[in-house]
């Protein structure tokens, strides 16, 4: 559930341009924005208030999700820990780009996963998957314009 709500809020611009709306409608509306506000690729309080309930929701999925991680053989932990760390700090992109998921695109940049790896690896082999899940929003990834 959170990597795939991630991936809606990274690409609601893309899907936009598809024909593509998965943001909830009733949950669009609780924050008075609306399809014309989507289409028109508004940014504002209004936008970023959904988004942020969005993220919040997306980041408490990771947070449940690390006991599970930790039941798991240690030979799948490592794939397991680097795809949610990687889907978790585009969430921390989107931040970065002022939230602006209709002309720029959220992620996490090669240097970044680079450092990571050594963490990772050794919180699968080692330790508690829940001491790997650090990145902080905004703190490692970036953004392209």
């Amino acid at each position: 559930m959170a990597m795939q709500l991630t991936n809606i809020l990274r690409d609601v611009g893309e899907d936009l341009a598809n024909g593509r709306i998965y943001l909830p409608r009733d949950e669009m509306a609780r924050f008075d924005y609306t399809v014309d506000d989507l289409h028109a690729g508004t940014v504002d309080e209004r936008f970023i208030a959904l988004m942020r309930f969005q993220m919040d929701r997306a980041q408490e999925y990771y947070t449940r999700a690390r006991p599970g991680i930790e039941m798991l053989d240690k030979s799948a932990q490592l794939a397991i820990l680097t795809s949610a760390e990687l889907y978790r700090g585009i969430l921390g992109a989107i931040e970065v780009n002022g939230f602006d998921v209709f002309t720029k695109r959220a992620y996490v940049p090669t240097s970044t996963k680079v450092l990571m790896m050594p963490r990772l690896w050794w919180a699968s082999r080692f330790s508690s998957a829940s001491v790997a899940c650090e990145i902080e929003d905004g703190g490692s990834a970036v953004s392209e314009v």
